[in-house]
């Protein structure tokens, strides 16, 4: 995401309004021909007051208004990206309904996916958007495209790996996201859990890792990872370096070889105890001998 002043003044207007307000204010009736000097046309926000009576105000202007429309500034954004933004499910319904195109780009090549995504973590009190997470899953049931690629070739993914977001990881593979896609960087997801596990104190990194790899992730040695399962790779680390590696282990590399990026689906169906499939799932519980 480009930030700068612009987001910086929008934020700080639509945090002075309680969110009935916001949605009051956004699909109230508006002069449609004048742009702000952020360039912003009156449907992505409204300047005057909260109205006394925020409940007359029922619906947007659609036969004046243009849903589609971007703003009129270096991000060229939706008003659907807007709604994406702020975590405001309601609109995004709204738009959809009335027309919004749910793939469109900014001038970042960003989609409205990708937006609600990255802002799903606030990152100030590190903390995850419910309603963001709820966008996300409109959006997808909206048939948006979950690897799209923005101007530095990162997918909606990328994102919700560089949050360590792992409800939206688990929501967009399930959709089909691509685990192994690459960014400008030459990046994929797996290696921007990595970066950032240890600046997300409230996330979960191990369920990350897992979803990810049983997608079909390329496979790397993660040093945070074995750091809060201490006693299974200890253990882990003294059976390979010590003896041989043991049948079940070898069986477990051969059923993942096979199913690859099937390993989410297919495992659970197998007619194997529970411990064993968790097992085959790569869920680090006890430790090996």
């Amino acid at each position: 995401m480009k930030n700068g002043i612009k987001e910086q003044h929008m934020e700080n207007r639509f945090l002075k309004l309680t969110k009935c307000n916001m949605i009051s204010l956004l699909l109230s009736s508006f002069q449609i021909s004048k742009d702000s000097k952020f360039g912003h046309q009156s449907i992505y926000f409204c300047s005057s007051c909260v109205p006394e009576e925020p409940h007359r105000i029922q619906r947007l202007d659609i036969v004046r208004a243009n849903v589609n429309m971007k703003t009129n500034n270096q991000d060229e954004e939706t008003p659907l990206h807007t709604a994406a933004h702020f975590g405001l499910p309601e609109l995004v319904a709204f738009y959809v309904e009335h027309g919004a195109v749910v793939d469109s780009v900014n001038a970042h090549m960003e989609t409205p996916l990708a937006i609600a995504t990255y802002w799903a973590l606030r990152f100030k009190e590190q903390e995850y958007s419910r309603d963001h997470h709820l966008i996300c899953r409109m959006l997808l049931d909206y048939k948006a495209e979950v690897n799209a690629r923005d101007d530095d070739f990162k997918s909606p993914l990328h994102k919700a790996a560089w949050n360590c977001d792992h409800v939206l990881m688990h929501m967009m593979l399930e959709a089909g996201a691509e685990a192994n896609l690459m960014d400008i960087n030459g990046c994929a997801a797996i290696q921007y859990v990595l970066k950032v596990t240890s600046v997300r104190p409230s996330a979960q990194p191990e369920i990350c890792y897992q979803l990810l790899l049983n997608h079909g992730a390329a496979r790397i040695y993660p040093p945070q990872f074995h750091k809060r399962y201490w006693d299974f790779y200890h253990s882990l680390f003294t059976v390979c370096s010590n003896s041989p590696r043991t049948l079940m282990h070898l069986s477990r590399c051969a059923i993942r070889r096979t199913l690859h990026s099937r390993c989410h689906r297919v495992i659970p169906l197998l007619s194997l105890p529970l411990s064993l499939k968790k097992y085959l799932l790569l869920e680090p519980e006890g430790i090996i001998y």
